[in-house]
């Protein structure tokens, strides 16, 4: 990613491979040999690194891989999922669209999980079609903990003492950790009085939408749940907390209510170009808050070919999935009317 972002033309091309403790540089964090004062080091440069977590610990759970310590597959960048993180550390809000298996969900999964595990006290709300999908999501970020040093677990009660124990709290819908941090899964209302009452209140300052186009009343539960992020999001700021709204999704159907607000969202939002990373904070923030006629979001978008794969690649899975239309949304990005 980083030769890529130089024949780009991007000087800030580095920022994902910076490593406060040069003293870490070679050591394996899965290392069964590692001294306290190792575990300590990386303790600290993931607290303050999150791009260090998600190069040399985080594990992505993989078909035919065990989910136990160190298992899965290693994250891999893409331009997609490498401008999400980017937003995400800099507390703006995102809309990603990415083909289907080109680590979208991913990429959100390994922000939630970087938040859960290091932010104590962190809230996030998670939002899904319904709430098989929202617990599966869910079910991810906890096998991705699982694949964690065992010493860097908050949830393992090898880890734990009796009191600490006692706050570990762990069910379909929700993961809370010894450092208080939770997760919560929620799903669609049946009806807009449900969506509403569904989100009112909850206080959160991330929020992390999957498939907003396919969520029935998406646009009641956002506008319900917006006004407490914001408030939150107050608190965050002055606490150096992390904060931000996230949207995953794949196309939806412009002739669904659902969908045409989703599509609406995708287009007040303001299109993410690889320069904003050459950009100082000041000036990044003012674009985004500033743009007329545009909200405070970044709209990700990149297709497979972007994303290094191929017009094979494509034509397998098309192939594969029989179903013309679902490969053009699913796999083009294509809006359906």
């Amino acid at each position: 990613m980083t030769l890529l972002l130089q024949e780009m033309g991007v000087t800030n091309c580095y920022f994902h491979l910076k490593l406060f403790d040069k003293g870490l540089k070679d050591v394996d964090p899965y290392d069964p040999d590692l001294s306290d004062d190792l575990k300590l080091r990386i303790l600290r440069e993931c607290n303050e690194n999150r791009w260090y977590f998600y190069r040399e610990v985080f594990r992505v759970s993989a078909n035919g891989a065990g989910t136990g310590i160190g298992g899965g597959s290693p994250f891999i960048l893409n331009r997609g999922n490498l401008a999400y993180l980017w937003a995400m550390e800099m507390n703006i809000s995102t809309y990603l669209i990415m083909p289907r298996q080109t680590g979208k969900t991913w990429a959100a999964i390994a922000d939630v999980t970087w938040t859960h595990q290091f932010r104590n006290g962190s809230s996030i709300l998670h939002f899904n079609k319904n709430q098989k999908d929202a617990n599966d999501n869910l079910q991810r970020v906890q096998q991705a903990i699982r694949m964690l040093p065992l010493w860097m677990q908050h949830s393992s009660m090898e880890n734990l003492e009796g009191f600490e124990k006692r706050r570990v709290k762990n069910n379909e819908k929700t993961i809370k950790n010894a450092i208080d941090s939770t997760i919560e899964a929620m799903a669609s209302a049946g009806n807009e009085s449900k969506a509403d009452a569904l989100a009112r209140g909850r206080t959160s300052s991330k929020i992390w939408y999957d498939e907003m186009a396919f969520i029935f009343f998406n646009e009641t539960i956002y506008s319900a749940a917006t006004p407490a992020y914001e408030k939150a999001t107050e608190l965050a700021i002055a606490n150096g907390a992390p904060y931000a709204i996230s949207i995953t999704t794949t196309p939806g159907d412009l002739a669904t209510p659902h969908g045409a607000f989703a599509y609406k969202m995708m287009n007040d939002s303001i299109r993410f170009d690889e320069s904003f990373y050459n950009m100082d904070r000041k000036t990044l923030y003012k674009t985004i808050n500033n743009t007329p006629d545009k909200m405070p979001f970044l709209f990700i978008q990149f297709s497979y070919l972007q994303l290094g794969e191929t017009e094979e690649w494509y034509l397998k899975r098309y192939k594969n999935l029989n179903n013309p239309i679902r490969a053009r949304r699913e796999y083009l990005l294509e809006w359906m009317n």
